[in-house]
């Protein structure tokens, strides 16, 4: 019986259809959550949100059904009006003025159609049959009674959509290069639904939206558990930013509420054993209950070892380029952002910051600054590349250090950094200048470029800041 229970004809049939089905599916709405037994997207017809019903036959015989209702004070069977109400509500929040149709039905895990026929008349008249769905159910009954219950729409309804505006949380928001969104692949939701235990590391190549499944996995949590903390841990104090901005933004467009105050982001001041030491002080470390550390491959091993070691029984967290020790690991092989063709420029002796020059000055006739970022290998080198760019296009270029933040500037400009503060950044438009390809963070500054990527061979000799 408990291989029918999981209703798989159901989900079968389903899958066929194209659609997708959700048990035990949680909806998250401003600051609460409803269960839902079953809910299932098919694209041709909508919404259908189902209900578990465990009655047995046995158990039924000379029994009588009467309606919920203030006069009998009876707890009603289904609650199918809240349930369909909040999912509406959730909808119109999100999409504003969303038509989906909504339909229901109910899964009798351990009732056959034939043992429903003998009931009491009283649940004929409580439970329409057509709204029935049993665990003997075939791929064809189910389709016939799919048919009955809704209306086919020939033009089909987007899944990103509907689906991505119900599980906001778990999606990835529009951009501009893709406008409507898009939903977790398996990997990733595999990812994201696992239990959290013990020191776990989430394994991909840059770009393979890591951070960007860190901040779903810490969110979904704290909406799971609104009355625990969680510390987030980055590399660079920009990168804690904008993954803090990136939970700003799902939770504005996925109508759900948290308390940002019960999210910790800490950045270390160094690398050092004695930098673990100075966090284990910290109050917010010892009430997280969580740990989630972004990008580990740019920390000290030994720092790691230790921080470990501290967090003792409390889940941790990572994610890296490459496998480190851990509990679990789960991997990421494909790329969500795509690595444009590059072209590649070698320019006459001490003519690499005119090379430069001469490109962005085509670049800015197409873009904004704030859609281009330049890479260079060292601080040194990009102070000299900003002064050469502010003094050329009268601009003032962001330059990234350790210690840059959100606060205190913004990014709408072109920003010039060297590749050890890069990871959290992604441009439409990328220049690297003079970093040598055998140079281990060679693939992260191809990696931050969404459209296209420039980059220009540098020679080492001084050259004059051109004048305007």
């Amino acid at each position: 019986m408990a291989e029918q229970n999981e209703n798989n004809a159901l989900k079968n049939f389903v899958t066929q259809e194209g659609g997708k089905i959700f048990s035990d599916f949680k909806l998250f709405h401003r600051s609460g959550v409803t269960a839902v037994d079953i809910l299932i997207f098919l694209p041709n017809f909508g919404i259908f949100l189902g209900e578990n019903i465990n009655w047995r036959a046995n158990e039924l015989k000379k029994a009588t059904v009467e309606r919920s209702s203030k006069r009998t004070k009876r707890p009603s069977t289904t609650h199918f009006e809240t349930i369909e109400s909040k999912v509406r509500h959730k909808l119109n929040d999100v999409l504003s003025f969303d038509t989906t149709p909504i339909y229901r039905f109910i899964w009798m895990k351990n009732l056959t159609e034939e043992e429903f026929d003998v009931l009491d008349p009283s649940f004929h008249e409580l439970l329409p049959q057509k709204h029935l769905l049993f665990y003997t159910e075939n791929l064809a009954s189910l389709k016939d009674k799919v048919h009955r219950i809704g209306e086919y729409r020939y033009e089909p309804y987007s899944s990103v959509k509907i689906l991505g505006a119900l599980n906001s949380h778990a999606a990835i928001l529009p951009t501009k290069t893709i406008p409507s969104g898009a939903l977790l692949s398996p990997q990733q939701n595999l990812f994201l639904t696992s239990p959290i235990e013990g020191c776990t590391t989430l394994l991909g190549g840059y770009g393979s939206g890591k951070s960007t499944l860190l901040i779903r996995k810490a969110l979904l949590y704290m909406l799971s558990h609104p009355a625990h903390k969680v510390m987030i841990i980055t590399p660079t104090l920009l990168g804690g930013e904008l993954l803090r901005n990136e939970i700003v933004s799902l939770l504005e467009y996925g109508a759900i509420t948290i308390d940002l105050n019960a999210l910790y982001f800490y950045t270390p001041l160094t690398c050092t054993i004695a930098e673990v030491d100075r966090i284990e002080t910290l109050k917010s470390f010892q009430e997280s209950l969580l740990f989630l550390c972004d990008d580990v491959h740019l920390l000290d091993e030994l720092f790691l070892d230790k921080l470990r070691l501290k967090i003792g029984s409390r889940p941790l967290i990572c994610t890296s380029i490459a496998p480190c020790s851990s509990d679990a690991t789960f991997s990421l092989s494909g790329r969500f952002r795509r690595t444009p063709t590059a072209k590649e420029i070698s320019p006459p002796l001490n003519q690499s910051t005119i090379t430069l020059l001469m490109q962005l000055r085509k670049h800015l006739t197409r873009t904004t600054p704030s859609e281009i970022l330049i890479a260079v290998s060292n601080n040194q080198e990009a102070l000299y590349v900003k002064e050469a760019i502010d003094e050329y296009f009268d601009l003032n270029c962001r330059l990234l250090t350790s210690t840059f933040s959100l606060q205190y500037q913004d990014l709408d400009s072109i920003i010039v950094a060297p590749v050890e503060y890069i990871s959290p950044i992604c441009r439409g438009h990328v220049i690297l200048l003079g970093i040598d390809p055998c140079d281990a963070n060679y693939s992260l500054t191809l990696s931050r470029a969404s459209e296209t990527l420039t980059i220009i061979s540098c020679n080492k000799s001084a050259e004059e800041i051109p004048n305007t």
